[in-house]
C-alpha cells in the first residue's frame, strides 16, 4: 500500500455515519445482526484481538502452503462460516467503513512501530468456507491476555482477548479490505487523530 494514500475506498465508506446506524425496528437480518456485539474485534493502540471462545489447540497450526500460522474458528451452527459484515470505527466511534456483503473479503492488517519491520495479520473465510481463519507470521502467535492484569474483553459476547506476540507497542499501520484482486478500502491509521488509537475493526460471522 502506498504510504501517501491515507484512505481509499469503493462504494461503502460512509460520509455521514449518523445515517447508517442500525434500525432495531427494521426486522431485516442484517440490521438485527448489527444490533448485537460482533464476535470478532480487532482493536488498535496496542494491537488486540477479541473473540467469542478460545482457539482450541487442534484449530491452531502452520499452513505449509504459505508458511503462516493459522487460528481457525468453526461455525456456531451448520458447516460454513463467512465474514458477513465488516465495520471500521475510529476512536470517537465515527464509522469509517462498512460492508454488508463481505463474505468473500480478505482483511489485511500490517502491524508495526514508527520504524522497523512489520508483521501481517490476515482474516478471511477458508476456501471451503468451513472455518474463519486469522493468520500471522509463522514465527509469531496470538497469546491470551492476562485477565488478572485487567486485560479483559470489552464485551460479554467476546470472552477471550488475545495480543500479538510482536509486543504491546505494535499498532496498526496499514489496513486493506480486498475482494479477489480488487481493493475495496485501504487506510493508514497514522493519519487519523492520535494515530488511530482505539480504532476498531468489527466482524460479524454468519453461515455462507
Amino acid at each position: 500500500m502506498a504510504a501517501a494514500l491515507a484512505a481509499s475506498q469503493v462504494g461503502t465508506t460512509l460520509a455521514n455515519p449518523a445515517q447508517t446506524e442500525p434500525d432495531a425496528n427494521s426486522g431485516s437480518k442484517n440490521r438485527a445482526t448489527h444490533d448485537t456485539p460482533p464476535p470478532i474485534l480487532f482493536e488498535n493502540g496496542s494491537f488486540v484481538l477479541e473473540r467469542k471462545g478460545q482457539f482450541p489447540d487442534d484449530e491452531i497450526g502452520i499452513n505449509t502452503a504459505n508458511n503462516r500460522k493459522e487460528y481457525r474458528i468453526k461455525p456456531d451452527s451448520g458447516s460454513t462460516v463467512v465474514p458477513a459484515h465488516i465495520k471500521i470505527l475510529d476512536g470517537s466511534g465515527e464509522m469509517l467503513y462498512r460492508n454488508d456483503k463481505a463474505a468473500d473479503c480478505l482483511i489485511t492488517i500490517e502491524l508495526g512501530r514508527d520504524s522497523g519491520p512489520r508483521s501481517v495479520v490476515n482474516a478471511r473465510t477458508s476456501a471451503n468456507k468451513s472455518r474463519f481463519v486469522i493468520d500471522v507470521d509463522a514465527n509469531k502467535s496470538l497469546d491470551v491476555g492476562n485477565a488478572n492484569n485487567n486485560d479483559k474483553p470489552t464485551s460479554r459476547r467476546r470472552n477471550r482477548r488475545y495480543r500479538h506476540s510482536g509486543g504491546a507497542d505494535m499498532s496498526m499501520k496499514e489496513i486493506a479490505i480486498k475482494e479477489g484482486n480488487k481493493t475495496l478500502y485501504s487506510l493508514s491509521p497514522d493519519v487519523l487523530p492520535k494515530k488511530g488509537e482505539d480504532l476498531r475493526i468489527m466482524i460479524w460471522l454468519e453461515p455462507a
